[in-house]
């Protein structure tokens, strides 16, 4: 019986400290101990060789993918529309952002620092369960020596050492995995009528069944008298207080993890809706047979011109055979086409680092209604009387990551361990991690250490991104609650009557419950975890404010401390200094201090030193 496993080495023979190969200076570093290496898959002992048969140094021959846009359609009331998305990152591919993180990541495990991974440090890496367990928003730990990485499995080139581009290769069928597409599961429609009656009821004052600018514009006091928590934001609970009994709402409608509906109660049981797909790549073909079962009225398996909006120039471009008619061969030519828009959805470190950019096909009628000079990360499209809702989510910090269940392991009173620290099984799931995370190998894990290996799997936690697409008709709350993070801050109540006007179908300057038509909503956000299938929305949001030391990744110190509810930005309320230093801080003056704002300041300061 052949086995293409390597054979266990007497441990007892290697001593346990030695100093780390082709190296004269340093603290003493834990020598390569051989353990059980994964065999290669598919590949037996005999034809190991073959994967060490390139001459040279190894060089990938393809590099991370995630280039291809995603492409959808959305069944209208009038006409199905195509679009298509292309996810980004601050300006970065999502192939150029799995690159660097693969590049930071090999740079850590390459303990010795020369520029290789030799056996001991390659059986050390993520492997590729764990990096999937990390894309999909929860922490990846090592169960079982079946499937650690090996030397045998990464070298290609029979050095017996990893370089770079060997180790890219072992993730590479993991950069797809970086981006999910998922219908989102609808939320309860009673919810977000009572939430629409409620806000309604409470900036209406003169009962007019509209609201005009002026009753808009004092949106701000009235709402923020109702800020119960004192958190300087409006959450759908403290809207319908004393107007609608909790109960009524259908579930919890305050704190937690907010769905696209902008409210905790998401109506698992209820089915998911088909008129708005996202497909990676082409649609499918049954896109054309669905397409016809929705707009052919009289049966004849066949679109005239008056069963869909297509537009005269479009219609007489498709009718290939000029009968007036589309059949199904012709609206292969739809399918495949060119798409109606096409939007680059870029999320950020920041809301104000997001961006969305919609550009609109040849002869296409549709236009934007939501245009906002200060607020690129949302933008809604008009389709004949109905809406398409775009928007990029921010990437989470470090306090917004799922909560890491081995925090607690390590001693409370110590700053660092030895292996003989960790008598008892209390200590277990920290002796698994201690040879991984002790990353100089001296034979001491330090706090520090610790905290660096989870900070690494939080920096592939954040590759992990998901577009949730759903169709709903939307709440009064959703429409105002620009960045989706389920509140209503100081700044989206100021900007309510700019974003709802232009959705009024009628075009009066007088806003009514006519905004609320069915509309097909996109976002492209974190994924938390698959298990949890979080709709893309915004992670949760930790009271209290980030940890300045978390913080400091995404900005000064002072600003995560002075940001008690954790926004993202400071209020007046918030900032500890005269109205004169907030103005100092806040270029635009338009009232609340943004990341952007305070690190320019920052900048700004050090300059003038």
């Amino acid at each position: 019986m052949r086995i293409s496993v390597a054979m266990l080495a007497s441990t007892a023979c290697v001593p346990l400290f030695a100093q780390a190969p082709n190296s004269s200076v340093g603290p003493p570093v834990r020598e390569y101990r051989p353990g059980l290496v994964a065999f290669v898959p598919e590949v037996s002992s005999g034809q190991t060789a073959s994967l060490m048969s390139q001459k040279g140094e190894y060089v990938r021959a393809s590099k991370s993918a995630v280039e291809t846009p995603l492409r959808g359609v959305f069944f209208a009331a009038n006409r199905p529309v195509v679009f298509e998305l292309v996810p980004k990152v601050s300006g970065s591919t999502l192939a150029e952002r799995f690159e660097t993180a693969l590049k930071d990541l090999y740079k850590a495990f390459d303990r010795d620092g020369d520029g290789t991974l030799n056996a001991h440090e390659t059986e050390l890496i993520f492997s590729r369960s764990q990096f999937d367990q990390m894309l999909d928003g929860g922490y990846g730990m090592r169960n079982g020596s079946g499937s650690l990485a090996s030397i045998e499995l990464l070298d290609r080139d029979g050095t017996r050492t990893v370089n770079y581009e060997e180790f890219a290769e072992y993730y590479l069928a993991d950069s797809n995995k970086t981006l999910k597409t998922r219908a989102a599961l609808p939320g309860n429609a009673n919810n977000q009528v009572a939430l629409t009656t409620a806000l309604f009821d409470r900036l209406d004052k003169d009962k007019s069944k509209r609201l005009s600018k002026e009753e808009l514009n004092r949106a701000e006091p009235i709402l923020v008298a109702l800020d119960a928590d004192e958190d300087e934001t409006v959450s759908p609970a403290e809207v319908t207080a004393g107007l609608i009994a909790p109960r009524e709402l259908g579930g919890q409608v305050g704190g937690g993890m907010m769905g696209m509906d902008g409210m905790g109660g998401r109506g698992l049981g209820e089915p998911v809706q088909t008129d708005l797909q996202v497909h990676t790549g082409t649609l499918p073909g049954n896109v054309v047979q669905q397409a016809i079962a929705k707009y052919d009225r009289n049966g004849d398996y066949e679109f005239a011109a008056n069963e869909v909006d297509f537009g005269e120039a479009t219609f007489k471009k498709l009718d290939a055979s000029g009968d007036g008619k589309l059949d199904a061969k012709e609206l292969e030519v739809w399918r495949t086409g060119e798409a109606d828009l096409v939007v680059t959805l870029a999320s950020g470190k920041s809301i104000d680092d997001c961006k969305c950019e919609i550009a609109f096909g040849k002869g296409c009628r549709h236009s934007l209604v939501l245009p906002d000079a200060k607020s690129k990360d949302r933008l809604v499209a008009r389709i004949g009387k109905q809406t398409m809702d775009f928007a990029a989510l921010p990437l989470p910090n470090p306090s917004q990551l799922a909560a890491n269940p081995y925090v607690g392991n390590f001693p409370a009173n110590k700053k660092e361990v030895t292996e003989k620290d960790l008598a008892g099984p209390q200590f277990q799931a920290l002796r698994i991690l201690f040879d991984v995370a002790d990353f100089d190998g001296n034979g001491k894990l330090t706090k520090k250490e610790f905290d660096r290996f989870f900070a690494l799997q939080g920096s592939i936690m954040r590759l992990g991104l998901t577009v949730s697409h759903i169709t709903r008709v939307p709440s009064l709350f959703q429409l105002i609650d620009a960045n989706t993070d389920g509140r209503l801050s100081v700044k989206e109540l100021r900007m309510a009557y700019d974003r709802l006007q232009p959705l009024e179908p009628s075009g009066a300057a007088e806003v009514s419950k006519g905004i609320l038509q069915p509309s097909a909503t996109v976002r492209l956000g974190f994924t938390l975890s698959a298990g949890l299938d979080s709709n893309a929305v915004a992670p949760p949001v930790q009271p209290g404010g980030y940890a300045a030391e978390k913080y400091a990744e995404l900005g000064p110190i002072w600003f995560g401390r002075m940001d008690r509810n954790s926004d993202g930005e400071l209020s007046l309320l918030e900032f500890p200094g005269s109205r004169a230093d907030f103005a100092k801080v806040d270029a635009d003056g338009d009232g609340v201090i943004t990341l952007a704002e305070a690190e320019a300041y920052d900048r700004s300061a050090r300059a003038k030193r």
